[in-house]
């Protein structure tokens, strides 16, 4: 069986496989293998606790799908099915901003913020992504907050209880050692930086397109 772990990018799915690796030592995959990045390093690799799809993904997924055994699965994507999803949810400001940090540092391409605020490239605009899997009401869906990943002490508990997973260590977010293992892709701990960096008409086109979303999750201006 597969556990979803979806996210727009750059809202904490890291984090979240972090976290199932050093708390209840559980290794995950990436449908994308990660091989820009996680996959890229080994020392990513390890802190992650990434594992490389044995094969493509379509015969990677019928595979899980069918199994007994409980993989975890990163994906930006849509929905594929209705299997078990943690949904992983930043300040959407943060995320577009770290996004437009990712896809120049990592990708090479050049967007302006403002393109990835209203873009239905690669993996839709946040808000997009937000009404696709309806993380509120889709059946077997928990959703958690990046910002309470960051100290998530309260959330391991429901956490466990909802992989059914034990925990076999206390976390301890260590951000400083994260970001000297890749400081392009661990560049900041919080959302506070992302946030003030959007600005001026950037901003007012996000709150125009996303504010509903913001309202819903109780992210404020």
């Amino acid at each position: 069986m597969i556990v979803w772990l979806a996210s727009y990018p750059r809202s904490g799915n890291t984090l979240m496989r972090i976290i199932l690796k050093s708390v209840f030592g559980q290794e995950t995959y990436s449908k994308y293998n990660d091989l820009m990045d996680i996959g890229a390093d080994m020392k990513m690799t390890e802190l992650v606790g990434h594992k490389m799809l044995d094969g493509s993904w379509k015969d990677a997924y019928q595979k899980m799908k069918q199994s007994k055994y409980t993989y975890f699965i990163k994906t930006h994507d849509y929905p594929e099915d209705d299997s078990k999803a943690i949904y992983i949810v930043r300040d959407g400001r943060a995320s577009i901003v770290s996004y437009w940090h990712y896809l120049r540092d990592f990708a090479g391409e050049e967007y302006t913020i403002s393109e990835i605020i209203s873009c239905f490239f690669l993996f839709d605009s946040w808000g997009g992504h937000l009404y696709a899997w309806d993380p509120l009401n889709r059946a077997d869906t928990f959703l958690i907050k990046y910002e309470d990943l960051i100290n998530p002490d309260n959330k391991i508990k429901k956490v466990s209880e909802f992989t059914d997973l034990s925990p076999v260590c206390q976390w301890r977010n260590d951000f400083s050692s994260f970001h000297q293992i890749n400081p392009k892709f661990f560049r900041e701990g919080d959302s506070i930086t992302g946030i003030r960096e959007m600005r001026g008409d950037d901003l007012d086109l996000f709150w125009s397109m996303h504010g509903d979303w913001m309202k819903i999750l109780n992210y404020y201006p």
